[in-house]
């Protein structure tokens, strides 16, 4: 296949003569049948003989290839890895992941081990806490994934060149670190504080840290119903539905789809990559909505969100085994896996439609929806049940936002209306 995908002998006398020679045309064929562009084979192709040559001159056995190994290729420069490619990053990244893959479903090598190469104290740390979180305090994935995210932001504050020196961390450097957060990111400072509580905890367990420092980490308030929930008003939605329709192309329908389900009815980021095609009950008009926690409400499909699924379903989804609805463009399409991929979408169509807000640009959607409910006179319980809501108390913030029932209830400004 190799001779058939380029034209340039030298090319193909490389190709044929490096140190993947054996793997180059299964490697090919992989990619073709998962229906990846020619452009993209030629590219992930080239890239696994320059990494097949990195290997080699860094003395890496194939059985040793881990995304650690992978990240390091990427991260070698273009001069050393004797390629001319501008992006030369993303190509070495995608090509050298796609190539781990068809290794491990050729059976060359079991599992993409981390333990090939040394590494640094962030990851060593890292991958140590989510290890723990995993196999002994029994996370979930997705609570894992948060804490991870602020632990590497801490270990990264620490790391000097890749070490950390812990008999430096002391009361006052986890405090400042904390304190720097906050001022930047007010909203996720209990987010961060949770998870560095518990990564300290595990660091005084194993010894790293002297017992009690997890107690230097200040105690965020947070003040429920201090503040009114953020929401777009009538203009903005238009905005954005209108800019969400206006693109025609297949990703841009499957796009509109989100946002419709998003607004309309009111789904949170991680209920809309959960559908799936036997969700979606056509003849009674009901589309049945999963959680990560096994629970599932019936939501009426208005006549709108119908529309939008019956376009992206028969003219724009890739054909593919998967039965999730909505999934990925790019070969090989796969199921939308991360809940950061609506939200991703979301945050770029705010963007074009000139809508400015800071946090939770998806969630924004159905916090306006469940505003408009209230507003609309529907009742906590009602609403409650719509947006899949445990307790009403969740609810019961909206019922700032209900401004004609407020108003029946306010008391005079003391010394009058001014």
């Amino acid at each position: 296949m190799i001779r058939q995908l380029f034209v340039c002998q030298k090319m193909i006398a490389r190709l044929e003569s490096g140190p993947f020679a054996a793997h180059v045309n299964l490697f090919a064929e992989h990619l073709a049948s998962r229906r990846y562009t020619i452009k993209t084979i030629r590219t992930y192709v080239s890239v696994c003989d320059l990494f097949g040559r990195w290997l080699a001159k860094n003395n890496i056995q194939l059985r040793a290839i881990s995304s650690r190994v992978i990240e390091q290729f990427a991260n070698a420069s273009a001069d050393d890895v004797s390629s001319r490619r501008k992006n030369w990053r993303g190509a070495a990244l995608g090509g050298g992941r796609a190539f781990a893959r068809y290794l491990l479903e050729a059976g060359e090598i079991e599992t993409l081990s981390d333990c090939a190469m040394p590494a640094d104290d962030v990851s060593r740390y890292a991958t140590a806490y989510d290890q723990y979180t995993d196999k002994v305090q029994g996370l979930g994935k997705q609570s894992r994934e948060t804490y991870l995210v602020y632990v590497k932001r801490f270990l990264a504050a620490l790391a000097s060149d890749g070490i950390i020196n812990w008999a430096v961390v002391n009361a006052h450097t986890i405090g400042k670190f904390v304190t720097d957060h906050a001022t930047a990111h007010p909203r996720t400072c209990p987010h961060l504080v949770t998870a560095l509580r518990s990564f300290l905890r595990f660091l005084v367990a194993q010894g790293t840290l002297p017992a009690g420092l997890e107690a230097a980490i200040p105690i965020t308030k947070r003040f429920i119903h201090a503040t009114l929930p953020d929401r777009l008003n009538q203009d903005e939605l238009n905005r954005l539905l209108i800019q969400s329709k206006s693109d025609t192309t297949s990703i841009g329908v499957r796009n509109f789809a989100i946002i419709i389900l998003l607004a309309r009815l009111g789904l949170r980021a991680k209920e809309v990559i959960l559908l799936r095609l036997e969700d979606v009950d056509w003849a009674r008009g009901v589309l049945y909505i999963r959680s990560s926690k096994g629970k599932e409400r019936a939501l009426p499909l208005r006549k709108e969100v119908a529309e939008c699924l019956v376009t992206y379903l028969k003219e724009h989804r890739p054909k593919t085994r998967h039965r999730e609805i909505f999934i990925t463009h790019n070969a090989p399409y796969r199921p939308m896996v991360r809940f950061a991929v609506p939200c991703h979408v979301v945050r770029k169509l705010f963007a074009k439609a000139g809508i400015e807000r800071h946090f939770g640009k998806a969630h924004l959607l159905r916090h306006t929806l469940a505003s408009q409910l209230i507003n609309s006179g529907a009742t906590f319980k009602d609403t409650a049940d719509f947006m899949g809501h445990r307790f009403l108390q969740t609810t019961g913030i909206y019922a700032k936002l209900d401004l004609n029932s407020l108003s029946q209830i306010a008391l005079p400004w003391p010394g009058g209306a001014k």
